[in-house]
């Protein structure tokens, strides 16, 4: 267990845990629109080339539940990402750092694949934006957690 700075956040890990917890506020804000919603979002309709009513009763249900596990991925990575801030990270555990880059990398590569191929391949206009404002945040709070790590074992080397 590492002892850094257990006590207190310096103002890049605070910056960084700020920065974390706004993608995973938005991670699970998503996950819970998609797992409480009653028919797909409309540009899936629109990528699907059909109104929600035009669809068969067996396509609204497989629809939904794709819709709904994503939603699921994306609650699930939150509340990961959560756990790791408020326990690990706070204690300046240098592999929570690299957990939660990882954890919510993973999230957000993945949906931005599908998000451009549904761009390029269909008529659906998905949320672009942002994905890339998360993927620049979790770029962004890594190399300030890493950052922070080395400036405070430079300054006890002095």
């Amino acid at each position: 267990m590492n002892n850094y700075n257990t006590n207190r956040m310096n103002l890049m890990q605070k910056l960084s845990f700020t920065g974390y917890l706004l993608v995973a506020s938005i991670m699970g804000a998503n996950g819970i629109i998609y797992l409480f919603a009653d028919k797909v979002m409309p540009y899936h309709a629109i990528a699907m080339g059909y109104s929600w009513d035009e669809l068969a009763p067996g396509i609204q249900i497989m629809s939904l539940n794709f819709m709904k596990a994503a939603g699921t991925g994306f609650l699930t990575t939150s509340i990961a990402l959560l756990f790791l801030l408020f326990f690990p990270f706070r204690k300046a555990e240098t592999w929570s750092y690299w957990a939660i880059f990882i954890v919510a990398t993973n999230q957000v590569v993945l949906i931005l694949i599908r998000v451009v191929e549904i761009l390029t391949k269909t008529q659906g206009r998905p949320p672009l934006l942002p994905q890339i404002i998360m993927a620049i945040i979790i770029l962004i709070c890594f190399a300030l957690s890493l950052l922070s790590k080395k400036l405070h074992s430079f300054e006890h080397k002095k």
